[in-house]
């Protein structure tokens, strides 16, 4: 990552040097949902009317192979831990979308104009759900939001500061949209923040790239083992607190 590379230069990085503690921290997967992710449904399936195959052969081999179980395995070491989850979904609550910003509905606008479904969820629909294979168990928080961060359009936030937690560990998609959008956001509100880098994806390895880069300005870039080594359930122990 060149950027980062002038960044650790200038010593900067040491801005970055703080340990995740499961009991102030909160794993966040961010649009993990049909409409985000299964090729029968929502974006995926604008793109393939598009001919975007390459981008969705990508994109769903990344899904498989590397996102989904990486985040199986961060679920899991942090419901060991007691540590919070929090699954963040993207979608309208009304049948017009009117709740969406007006950039949103201008490209809605744009779709339908042009005879394209539109590819966003909405409240009560399968898109809006998220996958089973990540599936939240009862209790974990599930937060819907209208914008690309969640600090922009839902409780997100408030729900963080009641549960007293100050360290975000980030995965989902995209990674060049909703989950930079909503990384940096928590990194100007104060949050502690990780993305994880094996957890994460977008249409294509490029984008993913960029977005590893720029956000290692605003937190912490990780593999999912060293994360899972800091909260003590990775295969090491976890390295001692600055």
């Amino acid at each position: 990552m060149r950027i980062y590379r002038e960044y650790s230069l200038l010593g900067l990085s040491a801005l970055n040097d703080f340990v995740v503690t499961p009991a102030h921290a909160a794993l966040v997967v961010v649009d993990m949902q049909y409409g985000s992710t299964h090729p029968d449904y929502g974006f995926q399936r604008l793109y393939k009317s598009l001919g975007m195959e390459q981008e969705i052969e990508y994109f769903q081999e990344r899904l498989r192979s590397t996102v989904v179980p990486n985040i199986q395995r961060l679920l899991e070491g942090f419901r060991a831990a007691k540590a919070e989850v929090v699954f963040l979904t993207v979608g309208s609550a009304r049948a017009d979308y009117g709740d969406f910003c007006s950039r949103r509905l201008a490209r809605i606008r744009f779709w339908r104009d042009r005879g394209i479904e539109v590819p966003y969820a909405r409240v009560g629909t399968p898109d809006l759900e998220v996958i089973s294979e990540l599936a939240p168990r009862p209790g974990e928080a599930v937060i819907n939001k209208t914008t690309a961060s969640a600090f922009n359009s839902s409780n997100f936030e408030s729900y963080l500061r009641s549960k007293e937690i100050d360290a975000l560990v980030v995965t989902g998609v995209g990674t060049n949209y909703c989950v930079e959008m909503t990384f940096r956001d928590a990194s100007d509100k104060g949050f502690l923040c990780v993305l994880v880098e094996d957890a994460c994806a977008t249409s294509t390895p490029e984008m993913h790239a960029r977005a590893m880069d720029t956000m290692s300005f605003y937190g912490r870039v990780l593999p999912t083992e060293a994360v899972l080594r800091e909260i003590g359930q990775g295969t090491t122990t976890a390295r001692s607190s600055r």
